[in-house]
């Protein structure tokens, strides 16, 4: 066994850290004003409530930082009854995949067109005897047809139900004449093994000071007992027992670890305090921040030119399946847009209309915000009509401001009907108070001209009190007379006071 060696996996650190800061907030997706009462909500249903955005961003992050490349399936789940009774709706799944298992085929003048993709991967099985094996799926797809195999055997052929290659590719970061990516951490393997092996040097010079050699001149060490609280004689005079010293500081060492560790930080444009060391807290602005985190904003700008295609080349699979397979979802429906249909605004969706596969993304800024200095900025942008409810709604964040203005238009509604009912009640309330009492709520009696009424005990005409909603009476005195039990219960909002 050989000797132990440090290991400072700087090169994951890294690669997490560019992965959450390009893809931890997630993205907005949006369509065409035609398409927008339905297309957001279809991408919403299949990207946050069929599959899980978050993890999917991630682990498209994760294959293209690591590898380069990244490949997207897109697939139709039939709806399906479990074990236990329970239907599952029919759903669409976004299926990121290992590029090493991935062997596409591109037009001999197009590199970004797939002619073929071929997937290949082993996988573990069960023979009869119940012992385990090792199998080898593959599935071919083109435009026409789809085949499986599992070990060189045909195991189904059907026709491609899409038209097209339901697989969406990007580079990571595009190499111009080549349709592959390069890696995010491809420049810092060399550097991460050059620090492992230099901190392992280091840690052995530190051994060797903890533990040092001894060194013994004019005597054997078989003569002398090793131990604490011993006592050695030693004949010769001249004989001398050292320990190795260590004759410089590491200085040098320790500087060089950190030019390393500088070096992957210029690399990647990760500044040098984002991986965990202390920061003072400050007020620092936004445009301040960007500064210090320009070098990873541009990569970032350069790396999302690709995926903003990946992903849209995805929300183009997945209306095509709707398409296909669930016509009704490329409908209008009140249920789950939740808004009022606009003048301008399809309720119905052609599949041959190419407008239908069109959809933006917006990517969520990494950098934290003061939401207040963007409220304040919308609303003077708003104060001179050079911008809308729902372009500020849309610069705050909100993923679906149509439906966010619906919502507090009803909530309006709502305060209005509140406001009219709590009138109506007070004024029932104020003619039970003239019945009650007979008078009005200043003192006077009441009398209403031209109504007719019992006299008084003089002679005086009354009028007539108004009639009242008996089941209202009851209430106001129910709570005006009716006595109320002592309380046994301690209503202290500290309970343990």
């Amino acid at each position: 066994m050989g000797d132990a060696q440090l290991t400072f996996n700087w090169v994951r650190a890294f690669a997490d850290y560019l992965i959450s800061f390009n893809f931890g907030k997630g993205v907005h997706h949006h369509s065409p004003e035609a398409s927008s009462a339905i297309i957001p909500y279809l991408l919403r249903r299949v990207w946050q409530e069929d599959n899980d955005q978050a993890t999917l961003l991630h682990e498209i992050g994760q294959y293209g930082t690591v590898s380069g490349d990244i490949f997207v399936k897109v697939a139709w789940e039939p709806p399906y009854q479990d074990s236990v009774g329970v239907i599952h709706p029919p759903k669409i799944r976004i299926l990121p995949i290992n590029p090493a298992y991935c062997f596409p085929t591109f037009h001999p003048h197009d590199r970004t067109r797939l002619v073929e993709f071929k997937l290949k991967y082993k996988f573990w099985g069960q023979a009869a005897d119940g012992a385990r094996t090792m199998h080898t799926y593959v599935e071919v797809i083109t435009d026409e047809i789809i085949r499986e195999y599992v070990d060189d055997e045909l195991i189904d052929e059907r026709a491609n139900p899409l038209g097209l290659i339901p697989v969406a590719f990007c580079p990571n970061q595009r190499v111009a004449s080549s349709p592959w990516g390069t890696s995010d951490i491809e420049d810092l393997i060399s550097l991460n093994r050059e620090y492992n092996e230099k901190a392992t040097e280091i840690s052995d010079i530190l051994n060797y000071h903890s533990a040092p050699v001894t060194v013994i001149t004019g005597a054997k060490a078989q003569n002398l007992e090793k131990g604490p609280r011993k006592v050695w004689s030693i004949p010769n005079a001249g004989a001398k027992v050292t320990n190795l010293q260590l004759e410089n500081n590491l200085a040098a060492p320790l500087g060089f670890l950190e030019l390393l560790k500088q070096a992957m930080h210029e690399m990647t444009g990760v500044p040098s305090g984002a991986l965990g060391q202390a920061q003072p807290i400050t007020n620092t602005s936004g445009a301040a921040l960007s500064m210090v985190y320009l070098s990873m904003i541009q990569k970032r700008q350069l790396k999302l030119v690709t995926y903003t295609k990946l992903l849209k080349d995805v929300n183009a699979l997945i209306i095509r399946y709707a398409a296909v397979y669930e016509p009704e979802w490329l409908q209008y429906n009140p249920m789950i847009s939740a808004i009022q249909l606009g003048p301008d605004q399809y309720p119905v969706l052609s599949p041959e209309d190419p407008m239908t596969y069109q959809t933006s993304v917006e990517w969520i800024d990494p950098l934290p915000m003061d939401k207040l200095l963007i409220l304040n900025e919308q609303q003077a942008l708003m104060a001179v009509g050079l911008q809308s409810k729902v372009g500020g709604m849309r610069a705050l964040g909100e993923k679906f401001p149509d439906q966010k203005l619906q919502e507090v238009y009803e909530e309006q509604i709502e305060e209005v009907k509140r406001a009219a009912a709590l009138q109506l009640i007070q004024a029932g309330a104020n003619q039970f108070i003239m019945q009650a009492t007979g008078m009005t709520p200043d003192g006077q009696p009441l009398v209403i001209p031209g109504m007719d009424g019992p006299p008084d005990a003089n002679g005086n005409p009354t009028g007539m009190v108004p009639s009242v909603d008996p089941v209202l009476a009851q209430e106001i005195m129910q709570i005006a007379f009716q006595p109320s039990p002592p309380e046994r219960a301690d209503f202290n909002e500290n309970p343990g006071e």
